[in-house]
């Protein structure tokens, strides 16, 4: 997937399963907030047919009478639908965000904690490093045990941020998931860096998500950069 990007190859961070869970024990009380109300919109109200009572669908009320069948399914009403959802999070790790270590280990250890508990099928979700090189906390295809909990204890900051070149094997990839709804969550502080043109490659890169259907979300770290580029 990184064949016809800048990025140099894929990696998995070195493990610390302690530092996550210093982290993770640092943020238990937001955690636990975030999930709650999470659980509280994850069911969206959607319109069903065939329904034996609610809203007249019209159309299906006069196909029955013209062909006399006897039928009382010609209802539509309303119900709480899961979507089936897959997420993809990218987490900025390159040398401009050295500063703010802490912070993205700690959001990152939010968004995953949250996913856990929010996507049922743990392949539905993946989380990924970027600087020069893409790395991997958990695949879509792994579960989010001891070994990624690790890899996620364990990034470091370095390099270049090769921001577009991640973001589109990332969603390469999230487009593997036939799904109703895929969704990206960058964290980054939205410079990105590494050859010339970048920034016009980040606007390209964004746009062709979008085009996939992609819901694409950025959360800017110590800066509002990323308003420029993500629209949410």
């Amino acid at each position: 997937l990184i064949a016809t990007t800048n990025l140099q190859a894929v990696e998995f961070p070195k493990g610390d399963y302690a530092g996550y869970l210093r982290v993770k024990s640092s943020l238990a009380g937001p955690i636990k907030n975030i999930r709650d109300q999470l659980r509280q919109v994850k069911n969206v109200l959607d319109e069903t047919a065939g329904h034996e009572s609610g809203q007249v669908e019209t159309q299906d009320a006069i196909q029955v009478i013209a062909s006399g069948d006897v039928r009382a399914d010609v209802f539509i009403r309303d119900e709480p639908i899961q979507k089936n959802e897959a997420w993809a999070i990218l987490l900025d790790a390159s040398k401009s965000t050295s500063q703010f270590a802490h912070e993205v280990k700690g959001i990152g250890t939010c968004l995953a904690e949250v996913a856990k508990e929010l996507m049922p099928a743990q392949n539905q979700w993946g989380m990924f490093t970027f600087n020069n090189s893409l790395q991997i906390i958990k695949d879509f295809e792994e579960e989010f045990n001891s070994e990624s909990k690790a890899r996620l204890g364990g990034i470091q900051q370095r390099n270049i941020t090769l921001l577009p070149d991640a973001l589109t094997v990332v969603n390469r990839a999230l487009n593997s998931k036939p799904v109703d709804t895929r969704i990206i969550v960058v964290l980054s502080d939205g410079y990105p860096t590494g050859y010339k043109g970048i920034e016009d490659a980040l606007v390209s890169s964004v746009k062709q998500v979008t085009k996939t259907g992609t819901f694409l979300m950025g959360l800017g770290i110590d800066s509002r950069a990323i308003e420029d580029s993500f629209t949410v």
